[in-house]
């Protein structure tokens, strides 16, 4: 007998995806196709408007779109992620917004326990305090999340994503929407070594980045989005973010800058040449 095929990767993936938030207005994301393969972080890069979040609420299931949809698969079972009960969605995927807008004020400390129970776990005092560790928010644990600078509150956020996932036994993923924007360059890159550390894992990774060099950096696949919300390419990030495809998003040349041969970002011509 021969042995059996190897199972399927799990697997985010949108299929044909069209999406508007009106019958009167236009889509926001038109027949966008992509996956997102665990075990990599794959960055979504386009220009303001190009449906980036929105392409992450419809991964989660929190919006569900015109037409085509979004599947989870795990080895043997494939599910639509909208038609996933709400609990058992956070057991398979875990968000971190833009911004963190609790209704209270909580300690930092209470916010990551959250996660915990998004997850359907109990309360665990050392997988807290790993997670705070890990997001580099271990000395904030006592204080008021409205109090901190909003760097920080993206930290907690992503400590209590950490928190969610480590309650998580099964596969999963973790999306992101500009989790390091407000971050220093010191944060941002602990922040993102993070999510580096939560693809080795074997999880999926989905992050929207607008910092080229953080893309190159940390990001081994990249989804571009054009203004009208379609797929431009889609692929190995060194295949994808090149200066011919970055013009024709936004509209003006790029310049690769380089060190020891290797392209570490992407800059605007007008920008080189102030920098000349």
């Amino acid at each position: 007998m021969p042995d059996p095929s190897p199972p399927t990767p799990c697997l985010l993936a949108a299929r044909a995806v069209t999406f508007s938030y009106s019958p009167s207005h236009a889509p926001v994301l038109r027949e966008l196709t992509a996956e997102f393969p665990a075990g990599a972080i794959t960055a979504i890069v386009g220009p303001n408007g190009a449906g980036k979040t929105t392409l992450l609420r419809v991964l989660l299931g929190l919006v569900r779109p015109l037409s085509g949809e979004a599947s989870w698969t795990e080895p043997a079972r494939v599910q639509h992620v909208a038609d996933m009960p709400a609990g058992a969605r956070a057991r398979r995927l875990v968000y971190i917004p833009q911004r963190l807008s609790p209704a209270f004020g909580f300690l930092v400390r209470e916010l990551v326990e959250m996660g915990r129970h998004a997850a359907g776990a109990g309360p665990d005092r050392a997988a807290i305090a790993s997670a705070m560790e890990r997001a580099r928010v271990g000395e904030l644990a006592s204080r008021p999340f409205d109090e901190l600078s909003v760097g920080q509150q993206q930290r907690v956020g992503l400590a209590r994503a950490l928190a969610q996932l480590d309650a998580i036994n099964a596969p999963a993923a973790l999306l992101a929407d500009e989790p390091a924007a407000a971050m220093d360059p010191l944060q941002a890159t602990h922040a993102l070594s993070a999510l580096t550390d939560v693809a080795r894992a074997g999880r999926a990774v989905v992050v929207v980045l607008h910092d080229l060099a953080q893309v190159l950096a940390f990001c081994e696949r990249t989804l571009l989005l054009d203004a009208a919300g379609r797929v431009a390419a889609h692929g190995p990030t060194r295949d994808v973010l090149t200066p011919a495809a970055l013009e024709s998003l936004f509209g003006l040349p790029f310049d690769a800058a380089a060190t020891g041969g290797k392209t570490t970002t992407l800059v605007p011509r007008t920008q080189a040449r102030l920098a000349s």
